[in-house]
């Protein structure tokens, strides 16, 4: 057999190989059209979702505390929980007295972004969550680790703060110990 005609024998396809090369192109374009639909919900889904929390947030603004934690509880049942959704919701909670699920949500904060320990405000905050709920050996553990922060500029009487919170913290461990 010449090259030529060698060359000729390879370009012939059977027509088992145009269907398998015409089915992995159609399984191709199915996919690209599957995806670009999942992508434009999801796109959709992520709109209403930041509307949500605007309004959550206008709600607190406007002092209807109830209102935007409801809202808030809608948008975090329709999202991916990120640090700083979870920590407005647990802020929020704290807006209606509900220090417990405030100080559980703060912790979740933490486990998404562990770096959070490193924001003094965050973790003032969360030290008084945890001493209102009376979990106070976490509040101890928290407090010291705020200790070692640097104040934050809009909590001028941030060591103050945290010294109380610390003087409640030990003085209740010492009532439950004896």
């Amino acid at each position: 057999m010449t090259t030529h005609e060698r060359r000729i024998t390879m370009q012939k396809k059977t027509p088992i190989e145009k269907y398998i090369v015409l089915g992995v192109v159609v399984a191709i374009i199915i996919g690209l059209i599957t995806a670009l639909q999942l992508g434009k919900k999801q796109d959709e889904q992520f709109t209403m979702n930041q509307m949500q929390f605007n309004y959550a947030q206008q709600l607190m603004e406007e002092e209807r505390y109830e209102a935007g934690v409801e809202m808030m509880a809608e948008v975090m049942a329709n999202s991916t929980p990120t640090a700083y959704l979870t920590q407005s919701y647990g802020y929020m909670n704290a807006y209606v007295e509900d220090y417990q699920k405030a100080s559980e949500l703060y912790l979740e904060t933490i486990e998404i972004n562990p770096y959070m320990i490193e924001n003094a405000l965050f973790m003032a905050q969360l030290s008084e969550f945890l001493v209102v709920t009376e979990q106070y050996d976490k509040a101890l553990t928290v407090i010291e680790q705020a200790e070692t922060l640097n104040p934050p500029e809009q909590l001028p009487n941030y060591q103050e703060i945290l010294t109380n919170l610390k003087t409640k913290t030990e003085a209740a461990l010492a009532t439950e110990e004896s």
